[in-house]
């Protein structure tokens, strides 16, 4: 594929990539959550090769392995063959997997990934310490370090100042990027 990463320039091999039992549970229960959505009208396309159950099925497996630190790293690690057997069925271009972040539904994603941390509730150790496990929150700084490059660009119109709002700890963690109220 003409633009891509190649194997020889990631900075990992594919032996360091971890997790392959978990993410083969969550495609098992992400199976059902999607055969009840309504498919993006393009998955119907023969041309289409990137399909929802491959494209969260990424998104998760770049969670579990901090190795993949970019979605250009993503896309070049598809071409490891263990990838296309566990993750995703065939290499997967940048532009695809772009373009599949306007055609799926995020919340489908979301809705899975709160009822497994539901399930994720510790049985063991001093019930105090259970108790309180709910309110831990993971945060996840990717967005963090392109704010500084976006934000001249909010900030020269004051109607599009944006704020940061979250969910209190107990709540599920959301948190979005709106613009300031007029």
């Amino acid at each position: 594929m003409a633009g891509t990463t190649s194997l020889s320039e990631l900075g990992f091999s594919e032996v360091q990539l971890r997790n392959w039992k978990l993410l083969s549970e969550f495609q098992r229960r992400l199976e059902p959550v999607l055969s009840q959505a309504s498919p993006p009208r393009t998955e119907a396309d023969p041309r289409r090769r990137l399909l929802s159950v491959d494209y969260f099925s990424l998104q998760l497996f770049a969670l579990l392995n901090p190795v993949l630190k970019t979605a250009r790293g993503l896309c070049a690690a598809s071409q490891f063959g263990r990838m296309q057997r566990e993750v995703c069925r065939e290499p997967v271009s940048l532009g695809s997997f772009s373009e599949m972040q306007h055609l799926v539904d995020p919340e489908l994603l979301a809705g899975l990934l709160r009822t497994l941390a539901q399930e994720a509730r510790p049985h063991f150790g001093d019930a105090r310490v259970r108790e309180k496990v709910g309110d831990l929150i993971a945060n996840d700084g990717t967005l963090l370090p392109a704010l500084p490059r976006m934000a001249w660009a909010l900030w020269q119109n004051p109607q599009l100042q944006p704020r940061l709002w979250a969910s209190p700890a107990g709540a599920p963690a959301r948190s979005l990027l709106r613009p300031a109220p007029a």
